[in-house]
């Protein structure tokens, strides 16, 4: 990832927070993210189940953990060696 958009955001969920800022990234550089990283620990208690890790197939991008982010924080981005998606056009029914 070349680029990214830093967000921070204490007063949500981390999935919640992933939206938002997944939103903001549409709007501003009008691509998805693809990936996103989070800080360990918040990764493990938003993402953990009795079989592993899984993440909420509608955030539609790959949530890795990173132990340089900050806690609160969410790093997105359009990661090369991933595919991307443009977003749907909202002027289409």
């Amino acid at each position: 990832m070349r680029s990214g958009l830093l967000w921070y955001d204490k007063s949500k969920p981390l999935v919640e927070t992933i939206q938002d800022a997944t939103k903001r990234y549409c709007e501003k550089y009008g691509v998805s993210p693809n990936v996103c990283y989070v800080h360990p620990a918040q990764f493990a208690a938003a993402f953990k189940t009795e079989t592993g890790f899984r993440v909420p197939p509608e955030l539609n991008l790959t949530v890795l953990p990173k132990k340089t982010i900050v806690e609160n924080y969410v790093w997105l981005g359009v990661a090369e060696s991933l595919p991307y998606q443009y977003p749907a056009d909202p002027y289409l029914p």
